[in-house]
Order: structure tokens, then sequence, then C-alpha cells
């Protein structure tokens, strides 16, 4: 009977820690860290992880500070993003999982400007930091 208890708590321990680590903080494979990047980070491969802590600024319409489709993927800004022109989004994500966090500043001015966007059955927006939009239809996140 012991022996079963250990099994079955070594069970729920391993189910705890794979919970808490479905959105933990990955090492970024893409990222930028300067302060000058006028480049949208785009993923499309399945488990990437985004970040920027640097600056990225982007004009013009469609216009997207990180841009993700990978099915899984983590998208994290601590920096800054600003967007301008009709649908900059400082965030998108259309991967079926994402998790999306801003502890930074995002900045969109235009119509239908977003700060975050995901599109996954199963995707979180989380905000700690800063979101401004302007414009016709602009908004914070949609989940």
């Amino acid at each position: 009977m012991l022996e079963s208890k250990s099994a079955l708590n070594l069970a729920v321990v391993v189910l705890l820690i794979a919970c808490t680590n479905a959105y933990a903080t990955c090492t970024p494979n893409i990222s930028n860290t300067s302060n000058s990047s006028t480049s949208t980070l785009t993923s499309s491969t399945s488990g990437d992880c985004v970040e920027n802590s640097g600056t990225i600024t982007t004009s013009g319409d469609s216009g997207f500070g990180i841009n993700s489709s990978g099915a899984t993927s983590t998208n994290t800004n601590s920096g800054t993003i600003t967007t301008s022109g009709n649908y900059g989004y400082g965030i998108k994500s259309t991967g079926a999982t994402s998790a999306n966090t801003n502890s930074g500043t995002i900045t969109t001015s235009g119509y239908a400007g977003l700060g975050m966007h995901s599109t996954g059955a199963s995707s979180t927006n989380t905000n700690s930091g800063s979101i401004t939009t302007s414009g016709n239809m602009a908004m914070g996140f949609i989940p």
C-alpha cells in the first residue's frame, strides 16, 4: 500500500509541475534587444519563444511588433512596441495555444489597432505593463 501511495504522490507532483510550467518563461529563440528596430519579430514554428526587450517601431498598415503563427508559442514584451497605421498590433498570435505577456509598453495608433490579440483556442493575454491605443475600433487586447 505504501508503494502505491508513493507512486500516486509522484504522479500528482509531476502533473502539478507540468501544469505550472505550461506557460513558464522560456529561453527566447527569436528576440530583439536593440533600441532601434523597425522589424517585426515573426515566428511560424510551433514551440517558438519570441521576446522583445528592446524597441520595435513599425508604420504602415498591418504593422506588427510580434507576430506568431506556430501551433504553440510564447510571446513576451518587456520593452517598447509602437505601431502606426491601420490594423497595427503590438503582439498578434494565431496559433492554437499561445501565451502573450506584456510587462513593457505597447502603443498603437490607427484604425483597429490592437495592443495584444490572440485567436487560438487556448490562448492567454497577460498585461502588467502599459497599453495605449488610439483610432476607431482600437482596443487594448482581445483574447
